[in-house]
């Protein structure tokens, strides 16, 4: 997915990793924020909040009937990536442990009887891959050690 979104406009995956742009605007009256009105808005700010709308129409449309539904009150691009980010990969305890099961499956890699070069690489760098998608990632040289 970020990659999708990155090959159609870079700004849009920074809308939906960093968060939202919000126009805001400090009242006076209430010592408050609170959002521009339409007529406040610049030109800058127009940009930013169509880029924030495509980010959310991207996603929408990368998701099925079943997702869209977990992530209908998202009022942001962010939001929806957050969302969809703790559905699919847990909370942050989660994601810890499954990080130290991956790293003891790692640390006990060893290649199957039945296997040739071509699975076990395979079933190594899918390993390998898990692992970095939860943060953990390992030099080159020790990835070529371990295999």
């Amino acid at each position: 997915m970020k990659i999708f979104v990155q090959s159609i406009d870079i700004d849009l995956w920074y809308i939906i990793f960093e968060g939202p742009f919000e126009a805001n605007i400090f009242d006076e009256n209430t010592h408050r924020l609170r959002s521009k009105t339409r007529f406040e808005l610049n030109a800058q700010d127009k940009v930013n909040l169509s880029l924030n709308a495509k980010a959310i129409n991207i996603l929408y449309n990368a998701l099925d009937a079943d997702e869209i539904s977990k992530v209908k009150g998202c009022k942001s691009a962010k939001e929806i990536w957050d969302k969809l980010k703790e559905i699919h990969e847990g909370s942050e305890d989660i994601r810890e442990q499954k990080k130290s099961l991956f790293v003891a499956k790692y640390e006990s890699f060893k290649m199957e009887p039945h296997e040739n070069i071509d699975k076990i690489y395979c079933r190594f760098n899918d390993m390998v891959k898990d692992l970095e998608g939860l943060g953990k990632e390992y030099s080159l040289g020790e990835k070529n050690r371990k295999f």
